[in-house]
């Protein structure tokens, strides 16, 4: 019985003292917001670096479609990048400046952060996740199912 009373006591005793060691964190001291224009909604987004943030965006309009922005000043200034009148669903980083986006028409892909697009796989459906787990495979989620075109550098 001494010997239980005591081992109790031990572990009531190291759980007091580590629940003291506990300090209570808020998010808002770790993380800093990043403004974006008022009128748009993220859909997707591909953070590159800390500084290149790539994100896919809807308007508060709902009669009108989507496009890219990109920054590189880790959000404090956007710049348009393209796909105008598109929702972008997803984004995949390929090699060097390469990118992909996810679309409702189907897989761009830009070798300069956006600054130009070529619709490389033509889709009726949203392209809404795209994967790679090899050198030249990329693989496309849709609502029908799973697409794998070899199509990637």
């Amino acid at each position: 019985m001494q010997n239980s009373l005591s081992s109790t006591i031990r572990i009531i005793s190291i759980l007091f003292f580590s629940l003291c060691q506990i300090q209570i964190c808020y998010p808002q001291e770790y993380y800093e917001e990043i403004t974006y224009p008022d009128t748009l909604d993220i859909v997707s987004m591909l953070p590159i670096n800390h500084d290149t943030i790539i994100i896919g965006i809807s308007t508060n309009n709902p009669y009108a479609y989507g496009c890219i922005y990109k920054s590189f000043d880790g959000g404090n200034t956007w710049e348009f990048a393209g796909l105008n009148q598109t929702h972008v669903y997803c984004f995949l980083e390929g090699v060097g400046d390469t990118i992909y986006a996810g679309t409702g028409y189907g897989i761009f892909t830009s070798g300069n952060y956006g600054d130009s697009w070529e619709l490389i796989l033509p889709m009726t459906e949203n392209v809404v996740s795209m994967a790679r787990l090899q050198q030249g495979k990329l693989f496309a989620g849709f609502g029908g199912g799973l697409c794998v075109p070899s199509i990637m550098a």
